[in-house]
């Protein structure tokens, strides 16, 4: 197909940026509970966090943030490999993030195949209803 330049004109306007958007309230229905998708980049981070915040406060739940572990057949991995691991690019490490945030009863969407076996592929949707804490964290 071909788009007018009228086309273009109306997707411009659809950019927030654009001073002829009608910027909704993000705050209401129905964008209050939207999941936006983004290419593995700094807004899907911030986007991420922004409704981590979000949702533990307007839920009073905690927010708890989870650090990657690096393993290798269930076995940690040495110092020697770590250092490896965070000196390679961010193209090899497969683009997970290094941290992740959430908090009970947020709702949550996959965004990469990570267990497939285990139902955690791309496109899966939940909603977390329960944290396990480490066995080798402290009781607190």
């Amino acid at each position: 197909g071909e788009c007018s330049a009228e086309d273009i004109h109306s997707v411009q306007e659809l950019v927030l940026t654009d001073p002829n958007c009608d910027i909704p309230d993000f705050s209401c229905a129905p964008w209050e509970d939207i999941i936006l998708i983004t290419p593995h980049n700094s807004v899907q981070m911030y986007w991420n966090e922004t409704a981590s915040t979000k949702h533990s406060r307007s839920s009073r739940n905690i927010k708890y943030l989870f650090s990657a572990e690096d393993s290798v057949h269930h076995r940690h991995l040495s110092t020697v490999k770590c250092c490896a691991v965070a000196s390679l690019p961010f193209d090899d490490t497969d683009r997970l993030p290094m941290q992740l945030t959430v908090s009970l009863q947020m709702k949550v969407m996959v965004m990469k195949n990570i267990c497939t076996h285990a139902g955690i592929a791309n496109g899966s949707r939940g909603t977390i209803a329960g944290i396990m804490l480490d066995e080798r964290e402290p009781e607190l």
